[in-house]
């Protein structure tokens, strides 16, 4: 399946054509909001890499270090949304760890033996 997609900034129009393999049968309409969903999920996950974590803010470009500082990026995004804290956001939570070594133990699951 082929999607054309145009985007116009300006007075300059760009057409990209994107190509996609499915064994579904859908219909285009719900093949094309399957294909937004992507991407509105891609978009989100990015959105909160960035604000959160200031992942575009990075210059690291050595070697794998831009790889390896996502990955981690991921993880602890991924930690912060799983820990339960009632009425804190991803970025207080992530303060707060920062600050409060029992929150950061709590939130990696490292919490001491009694």
């Amino acid at each position: 399946m082929m999607v054309e997609s145009q985007r116009c900034i300006g007075a300059k129009t760009s057409t990209e054509l994107r190509y996609y393999l499915s064994s579904s049968a859908g219909s285009p309409e719900r093949v094309a909001q399957a294909i937004r969903s992507h991407w509105t999920i891609e978009s989100q996950l990015h959105w909160s890499l960035d604000v959160t974590l200031a992942e575009d803010a990075c210059r690291v470009r050595k070697d794998n270090a831009s790889m390896n500082l996502a990955i981690l990026r991921r993880f602890v995004l991924n930690l912060l949304k799983l820990d339960p804290t009632p009425r804190l956001s991803v970025r207080a939570k992530l303060k707060q760890a920062a600050w409060d070594d029992d929150f950061r133990r709590d939130v990696l699951g490292m919490r001491p033996m009694s």
